[in-house]
C-alpha cells in the first residue's frame, strides 16, 4: 500500500518498517528499557517495558510489584527440533530459529522467555517444537519451571487462528507458561502512561500503527459504515467473518475455517461453512472422503474506491488417506464418478433456478480437478448489501447439492 504520495506523506516507521524482523527489533529495543539503568534514566519506557514483559510471563502487573529484569536479549536464536515418525521414534534434527530469547531476572531466580510474533501471518506448531527445543537443549538450565513462552500477534486474530490458540492454552504442554497477546491487549498495554511523545518517538509509531489496525476493522455493516474496508484490509475481512456469525447470518456451529487461499490471480480471503464429510470409497485399510461446503471469497484489494467483487462457491473435495496410492485407471474412474456427480447436482441446480426467477445467477463449473484438492459445483457474486440473500441463496444451492449427491451415492452424512 502507498504510504508517501504527494503531500500526503506518512513518518510513522512502521509504514515503511512493515516486516516480522523489524517488529522483533522493536520489541528488542523495548525489552531493552528493562534493565535495573533504564529503571532509574528512563523511569516512563521501564513502566511501558515491564507491563509488556510481566504479561508475556503471565504476571499480574497490578498485584506483582517485583521487577524483573533483562539480562539478554537474542534474536532468530538458532535451535535443533527433533523431527519424529508417527511411532514416536526420532528421525532427525531440523534448523529452527526462534524470534526473540529473553534472559530475565526475578530475585535471585533465572527465567527464560521465547517469544514468537506474528503480522499477518500464523502460527504453524512453532511454539511446541521451539518450547521443546530449548527444553532440550540443556536441561540442567531450562525447566518447566522457567521457561516460558509468548506469542504475540499484531493483526486481526481470525476465528480459526482464535481457536487453535485457545486449544493450545488448555493443553499441558507448556505447564501454564504460555501468554497469547493480541493487538487490541498490546495496544492497551503500550499506551498506558505515555504522555511526551518526542522522547518515544519509536514507541508512539507503533502505538498509533496498532491504533490504526484496530480502527480499520471498526466496521459495521447494520449501519454500512467503513464497508469500504473490507477486501483492503485483512482485519476488516475477518471481523466481517466472525460478524456473520454474531449476527447470527450464519449459525456458529456451522463454522469450519477461515484463512488467506493463495493462486494465481493474487489470492483471496476465504470462510468456509456447513461443512458435511460423507465416505466415498471404503477398502480394509483405508478411506476416501468427500466433503461439501460453501466458500466465501474476498480478494484482497489496494484502493479504497475499487470495484469490488465478492463471491461465494459451492465447494466439494474428494480427500483420501495418507500412504494410499491408487493406480491410474483406479483415479480416472473416480475422477469421473465425482464429476458425473457434479454434473447431476448442477442440472438440479438449473431446475430450482427456472422455476424461481428471482433467484441470484449462479455461474457452473465445468472445469476438471484432481485428486486431494477441491472443486466448484458452482458460484456466483453479490454485493454486501445484498448479504442475506446471499447467504440464503448459497445455503439452499447446498441443501440440493447435499440431497443430490445422497440420492446418488445412497449414502448418509459420517
Amino acid at each position: 500500500m502507498t504510504v508517501c504520495k504527494g503531500n500526503d506523506v506518512s513518518h510513522n516507521l512502521f509504514d515503511y518498517a512493515t516486516s516480522e524482523l523489524s517488529q522483533d527489533a522493536f520489541f528488542c529495543w523495548l525489552l531493552s528499557y528493562s534493565t535495573k539503568e533504564s529503571k532509574e534514566e528512563h523511569g516512563d519506557l521501564f513502566r511501558v517495558s515491564q507491563r509488556f514483559l510481566k504479561r508475556m510471563l503471565n504476571k499480574d502487573d497490578k498485584e506483582d510489584r517485583l521487577d524483573y529484569y533483562v539480562m539478554d536479549i537474542e534474536r532468530q536464536r538458532k535451535v535443533n527440533i527433533a523431527i519424529h515418525d508417527a511411532d514416536g521414534s526420532k528421525l532427525k534434527n531440523k534448523k529452527g530459529l526462534v524470534d526473540i530469547f529473553v534472559k530475565v531476572k526475578e530475585s535471585e531466580n533465572n527465567l527464560y522467555l521465547i517469544i514468537e510474533d506474528k503480522i499477518d501471518t500464523w502460527e504453524h506448531n512453532q511454539l511446541e517444537a521451539y518450547y521443546k527445543a530449548v527444553l532440550a537443549e540443556n536441561p540442567e538450565i531450562y525447566d518447566e519451571n522457567n521457561l516460558y513462552i509468548s506469542y504475540v500477534k499484531t493483526e486481526y486474530m481470525n476465528r480459526t487462528e482464535r481457536n487453535k490458540m485457545s486449544e493450545i492454552e488448555k493443553q499441558n504442554i507448556f505447564h501454564e507458561n504460555i501468554s497469547i497477546i493480541d493487538f487490541e491487549e498490546l495496544y492497551r498495554i503500550l499506551s498506558k502512561g505515555i504522555v511526551t511523545q518526542d522522547a518515544h518517538i519509536y514507541l508512539f509509531d507503533f502505538i498509533e500503527k496498532l491504533d490504526r489496525k484496530i480502527e480499520h476493522t471498526k466496521i459495521d455493516i447494520d449501519n454500512k459504515q467503513k464497508l469500504e474496508y473490507i477486501g483492503i484490509y485483512n482485519g476488516a475481512v475477518y471481523r466481517f467473518f466472525d460478524y456473520l456469525f454474531e449476527s447470527k447470518r450464519i449459525k456458529r456451529e456451522s463454522f469450519d475455517w477461515c484463512g488467506y487461499v493463495n493462486n494465481k490471480r493474487g489470492g483471496f480471503d476465504c470462510l468456509t461453512w456447513n461443512k458435511t464429510e460423507y465416505i466415498w470409497l471404503k477398502q480394509r485399510e483405508w478411506k476416501m472422503y468427500l466433503s461439501m461446503y460453501l466458500q466465501m471469497e474476498i480478494p484482497r484489494y489496494t484502493k479504497l474506491d475499487e470495484e469490488r467483487e465478492y463471491l461465494v462457491a459451492v465447494k466439494m473435495s474428494l480427500i483420501y488417506e495418507r500412504n494410499v496410492k491408487l493406480k491410474k485407471p483406479e483415479l480416472e474412474i473416480q475422477k469421473n464418478n465425482i464429476l458425473d456427480i457434479r454434473e447431476k447436482i448442477n442440472k438440479e441446480i438449473k431446475d430450482e433456478q427456472n422455476k424461481d426467477v428471482k433467484w441470484i445467477k449462479f455461474d457452473y463449473s465445468d472445469k476438471n480437478f484432481r485428486l486431494g484438492s477441491s472443486m466448484r459445483i458452482g458460484c456466483f457474486r453479490f454485493e454486501i448489501n445484498n448479504l442475506e440473500d446471499a447467504i440464503t441463496f448459497g445455503e439452499k444451492c447446498l441443501r440440493i447439492s447435499k440431497r443430490c449427491y445422497e440420492e446418488c451415492r445412497k449414502v448418509k452424512v459420517i
